[in-house]
């Protein structure tokens, strides 16, 4: 039986006291069995064994079948998978929130700028000072959004592909677990 001793979340040390299930060396071997891109310190990670055999997703869920699944209480298994599903969703919901407000920020400001060089010309209206801060306030609302495009896709995406697939590992887990139980069941039914 796991104790908890402290304040920390300790559903990672569970998994590895009840069922020897290390979330984050499993996802890198969902990742490699999967053909997904490992960056180079999730490589060096990667178990020699694991590199020399078969690498399929179906190998993949041989592998848990075997390791977790058949070795372990299925739905002791499975409850602890869909907590730690569950434990996953509230952070897509914050990084939807967060993300929304960055891009209205963005947005709004490259709306108001052009207003603020126009009304700041000091009465003297010309067609080329117009066009000049047109263009200037282009370039400006441009060069703003495709720099903060590409910073906050980057950065969103590595941030949501670790927790996609994390949720496609613990779902095809799952899937597993519930064809198991059906198994036993048409088992016990015979």
């Amino acid at each position: 039986m796991y104790k908890r001793f402290d304040r920390r979340e300790t559903l990672k040390d569970f998994g590895k006291y009840e069922f020897g299930f290390d979330q984050d060396k499993e996802l890198i071997l969902y990742k490699f069995y999967c053909g997904i891109k490992l960056s180079k310190s999730e490589w060096r990670k990667v178990d020699k064994e694991y590199i020399d055999g078969e690498c399929s997703h179906l190998f993949w869920k041989e592998y848990i079948r075997k390791k977790y699944i058949k070795n372990h209480k299925t739905d002791a298994f499975e409850d602890y998978i869909k907590q730690c599903s569950r434990k996953e969703k509230p952070f897509k919901s914050i990084t939807n929130i967060v993300n929304t407000a960055v891009i209205t920020s963005v947005f709004t400001t490259c709306l108001i700028e052009p207003f603020k060089i126009l009304l700041n010309l000091n009465g003297k209206i010309s067609i080329i000072d117009i066009i000049v801060s047109c263009l200037c306030l282009v370039g400006f609302i441009f060069l703003s959004i495709t720099a903060s495009l590409i910073i906050g896709l980057t950065a969103i995406y590595g941030i949501r592909a670790k927790e996609v697939y994390k949720a496609n590992m613990y779902n095809d887990i799952l899937g597993l677990c519930q064809k198991e139980k059906k198994k036993n069941k048409r088992k016990v039914d015979r």
